[in-house]
């Protein structure tokens, strides 16, 4: 279930981003050693394991929603994670601005109750595949042109 979800918002990701395409889109590559020292802290509201193979370590977690908007605190939140789970091949986390979100949100139950305000608080994603050497961050922006909500998708390439 934990996976389809996480399938369920890289879509969604995916297809917000292409609400507005032409030239929305960043695409960068940073390297963890240029990213800021300091670390994020995080709280981890769900921490299980989904059913495929190998099993890919399934998070939901919250930072401060300064940190959620900052560019600089998603990189170095994806190395941090990366190192605080050196033994795991394969990470899915989705971040958000808000612990109780990040503790909830069952992002298939749609009738869940504040289902949509637990999705509001929903600010990035968190994917790392060790073997491939990948890991990313997949951020949207909203903001306001000619009177409508526009999003702007950010993808950082994060280099090991």
């Amino acid at each position: 279930m934990k996976r389809a979800g996480i399938a369920c918002i890289v879509i969604l990701l995916t297809r917000c981003g292409e609400i507005k395409s032409h030239g929305q889109t960043r695409e960068t590559h940073k390297n963890c050693r240029a990213a800021p020292t300091a670390r994020v802290n995080y709280y981890t509201g769900v921490h299980e394991y989904d059913s495929g193979s190998p099993p890919a370590l399934v998070l939901q977690i919250s930072i401060a929603p300064a940190q959620a908007n900052d560019e600089g605190a998603l990189i170095t939140l994806g190395c941090q994670l990366a190192n605080d789970f050196p033994h795991e091949t394969v990470i899915h986390a989705l971040i958000f601005d808000d612990k109780e979100a990040a503790r909830s949100l069952a992002l298939y139950a749609q009738d869940q109750r504040k289902h949509g305000a637990y999705l509001w608080h929903l600010r990035a994603r968190y994917e790392l595949k060790r073997s491939e050497k990948q890991q990313l961050i997949d951020f949207l922006v909203p903001f306001a042109e000619d009177d409508l909500l526009v999003v702007k998708r950010f993808r950082t390439w994060i280099d090991f």
